[in-house]
Parts: C-alpha cells; structure tokens; sequence
C-alpha cells in the first residue's frame, strides 16, 4: 500500500514539475521569435553556424505551435469519444476546446454519456499527456533501444526504489540505453518532439476540470490495491458498490459540484476490480498496478528531460550566436507563461476566444456566459434535469 501511495505522490509531483518545464519551453520559444523578429539582419560568419541552428529550432517550434494544438484537441477527443460522448472539436482565434454531447437525444445516451463523464473527465483532461506519452514511448520504441522490455524493466527498478533517486537512476538507466543510438535517429526523435512539445501537456483549464477526479482516482487505485488482498467475495460486492455510486454520483452532480471526487473514485477501483477479475492484471494485480504508476512516471520524466533538453539549447545557441539580449528577452517571458499555468481560463463559445475575466470579443464576464449557458441548457433539457447537466457545465478542455 505504502508504495503505490508513493507512486501515486510520484506521478502527481511529475505532472507539476511538467507543467513548469513546459512553461520555461513555451517562454523560451516566444523569447526567441521576439528577439528573431527585431534583428537587424547583420549575421557574422561566426555566428552564422549556431543562428542558423537557432533559427531551425525556432521555425519547427512555429510549426509546432498549430500541429500540437490539433494534437491536443484531438487527444481530448479520443478520450471523450471513449467515455461515450460525441467530440466536436473547436479551433478558437488563440487556442482551441472539444466538447462532447449524447450521440443520440435518448435517455440512456444522455446517461451514458453522464456516466462516462463521472468516471472519464479526469483522463478526458489528461487526454493530451496521455495520448502524445503513448506517441513518444513508440517513437522511442521505433527509433531507438528504448523497446517494451527496457521500459518495463526501467519501472520496475523505479518500483523497487521509491525514492528521488530510484526516479533519478531509472532516468540515467534510459538515457544510457538512448546513447547507443545513431545519430539520424536522435535527429529524428527530436524534430518530432519539437513539433509535438508546445501543446503536449493539459492546460491550467484541463487541471481545473479534473480537480476532483485527479485525487479521486488516486483513492480509488488505492482502495483497488487493498481489495486485492482480501478475499474474492469482497472485491466481488465492492464492484456493484463501485457502480451504483458512480451513477449515484452522476444524479448529486448538479447540487453538489465536489461528489465528483466520489465517483471518480468508485469508477476507478471498480474499473481495476473487473480487470482483475477479467486477469486482465496477471496473477498479482497490484505488481501490475505499480507497474504501470512507474510506467507513466517514467514517461513523465522523458518529457521532463526532452524540455530541459530543448530549454538548455535555446540558451546555449543564443549565447553562442552572441544573442545576449535574447536571454533577458527569454526570461521575460517566463512570469506570463507560469501565469498561464497556474490561473486557470475560460471559453467564449459565441467568439471562439479565451480569456480571463472578460471576453475580448463580447466583452461579458465569466459569470454572464455561464449564465447564458444554464438557460441554453435548461431550454434544450428533454429528460429529467439530474441526468442532463455532467459535461455540459464544464464543456470546453482547452490548451495552454
């Protein structure tokens, strides 16, 4: 028990520190454009070696910035589409949402549909780390050593030694494995994270959407890893407790916004009982379980190590370019970017705009909009009230 706490603390600790580091990428990115974009033209032979090499990251970063946003929206619309919602993805004037609805107006749809957001929203908002994590585990898979076996052996020995350091060897151990690689095929794996980079993390809405599901899937992996030591009888009950409160959950929504951390809870230590039953875990579900917490930690630090990568060769190109004043250009850009991350945004629907406090284009308030949007929902209600609200008060998943 103690150690899946640890790898559960493990995983949250690194999807922070992943949304700072993407903050620094993001700073430094823009930082460089601006800095780019007031040159004088003047370029030195010296320095024309590393601003060129500059300029080519910064120009896949540009085509990053719109290749990675589709990427994100998409990838909240695959989960959305997994938990039985109908995805509609929107592209707005300075970023982007999916929003999903009953695939048809019927009541068991639109209870579907309800449902899958109780258990799902979470991983709904999570959808971008996960589906662009899947893509770089392949990619390095494809493209280098890093195959399923060094993976898993890698979260095994993280596993094995909850620490600081068990996550710091586990790292070393991968990028060890990594060195053996040619050089083409490091090339490779890097243009195509600088194409994926910018929007590969959930944004501050994404985190705030799924600020009840988050700590309740962290209790319900938790209270699946203690059913699993207890006899079959009580993991069998636990499963039809586990689903009546997550349709439960879905009814007390409306009255009670924080019942969503109940219900994520239920669904996932029912999701995990049944795979256990399914043997779906192997024949020690919770080995499996740490397993794949290690996985997705190990996953989180390659992305870590990959924007520190790229942080520390913005910095080293601008000053070996002699691009001083791009280094306080980049730092400048830091404190809006971890604003960013930490206030959390709205979506104007009508003007396809983010923003805080007041819509650029309408100029209403956040409290306007919402208004506007209980009375579309209460006119377009056809069932009975409890069943309709779930997705349709927190729609919009949008990008940082």
């Amino acid at each position: 028990m103690k150690s899946t706490l640890a790898l559960l603390a493990i995983v949250f600790v690194l999807l922070a520190i992943l949304e700072i580091l993407n903050a620094f990428y993001a700073a430094f990115v823009r930082g460089t454009a601006e800095d780019m974009s007031e040159d004088d033209g003047e370029i030195s032979l010296v320095r024309l070696p590393f601003e060129l090499l500059r300029r080519g990251v910064a120009v896949l970063s540009w085509v990053g910035q719109m290749v990675s946003l589709i990427g994100h929206e998409l990838a909240h619309a695959a989960m959305q589409l997994v938990f039985l919602g109908r995805p509609r993805v929107v592209l707005c004037k300075n970023g982007g949402y999916a929003a999903s609805t009953p695939w048809i107006e019927a009541p068991p749809a639109q209870l579907a549909h309800g449902v899958g957001f109780v258990a799902g929203g979470g991983l709904m908002s999570l959808g971008p780390i996960l589906v662009m994590g899947a893509i770089v585990y392949g990619l390095f898979a494809w493209l280098t050593p890093l195959d399923g076996r060094s993976i898993l052996n890698g979260a095994d020995a993280l596993a094995a030694h909850l620490s600081a350091r068990g996550v710091w060897h586990a790292a070393v151990g991968y990028v060890k494995v990594l060195g053996h690689t040619s050089w083409w095929r490091v090339l490779a794996v890097v243009v195509v994270m600088l194409v994926l980079a910018p929007c590969m993390t959930p944004s501050s809405l994404d985190y705030y959407s799924a600020r009840y599901h988050l700590p309740g899937y962290a209790i319900g992996v938790t209270g699946a890893v203690w059913a699993f030591s207890q006899p079959r009888a009580v993991g069998t009950g636990l499963i039809v407790v586990c689903a009546v409160v997550t349709v439960a959950s879905l009814f007390a929504l409306e009255k009670f916004k924080p019942v969503l951390l109940v219900g994520a809870a239920a669904a996932a230590c029912g999701a995990l009982l049944v795979a256990q039953k399914l043997r779906l875990l192997g024949d020690d579900p919770t080995t499996a379980v740490k397993r794949l917490l290690a996985v997705v930690a190990l996953g989180l630090v390659l992305a870590a190590m990959l924007y520190v990568a790229f942080v520390i060769y913005f910095v080293l190109t601008a000053v070996l370019a002699l691009r001083f004043g791009a280094l306080g250009k980049m730092l400048a850009c830091v404190p809006d970017e971890l604003y960013e991350v930490f206030v959390s945004f709205d979506t104007c629907t009508d003007c396809n705009i983010h923003f805080r406090k007041t819509c650029d284009g309408c100029g209403r308030t956040v409290e306007e909009i919402a208004q506007a949007r209980r009375r579309e929902h209460e006119e377009a209600v056809t069932m009975a009230p409890a069943v309709m609200p779930v997705v349709e008060d927190e729609p919009d998943f949008g990008l940082s």
